[in-house]
């Protein structure tokens, strides 16, 4: 696609559209249930022009589930890492950011889990470059590349 012709939106809306698809069938997404069980979303990602924030979930059932859902977010980072090369793009791996929202009980009250986990997330670029992908605090907000300071442990 060449940038400013007519016809790139329609082109660019296509190609996102196939991608989404092909993230959602290749990963596993978000789903939630509601307090009554009797609706559900399922979600996979969000995307708006170059920007793609993507979403992973586990039972809360599961042992594990922190090492669990963490390498369910690398598999869908790197899914969609891959599906951008296929189609002639790039991901800007020092432009990432992933965020773990847990909580824990504290008698009888959720509060959240702020410290960050031991395991990392780690994207594979098209040349077999590794990039750990920096991690942001649940309480911080996710607010792009250029206004976000790094955060230390």
């Amino acid at each position: 696609m060449v940038q400013g012709k007519a016809d790139v939106p329609q082109l660019s809306t296509q190609q996102s559209d196939v991608m989404l698809k092909a993230h959602k069938a290749l990963t596993y997404g978000v789903h939630i249930d509601s307090p009554g069980m009797h609706r559900s979303i399922e979600h996979n990602s969000v995307a708006f022009a170059d920007d793609t924030d993507g979403q992973v979930s586990c039972d809360t059932t599961e042992r594990m589930i922190l090492g669990r859902v963490i390498r369910r977010l690398q598999h869908s980072g790197q899914t969609w890492n891959d599906l951008a090369n296929l189609c002639g793009g790039l991901i800007a791996h020092h432009k990432c950011m992933w965020q773990l929202l847990t909580w824990q009980d504290d008698s009888g009250h959720l509060q959240p889990v702020l410290d960050q986990p031991e395991d990392a997330v780690v994207l594979q670029d098209g040349k077999g470059a590794c990039s750990a992908i920096d991690y942001v605090p649940p309480d911080k907000p996710n607010i792009g590349h250029t206004s976000r300071p790094r955060y230390q442990r």
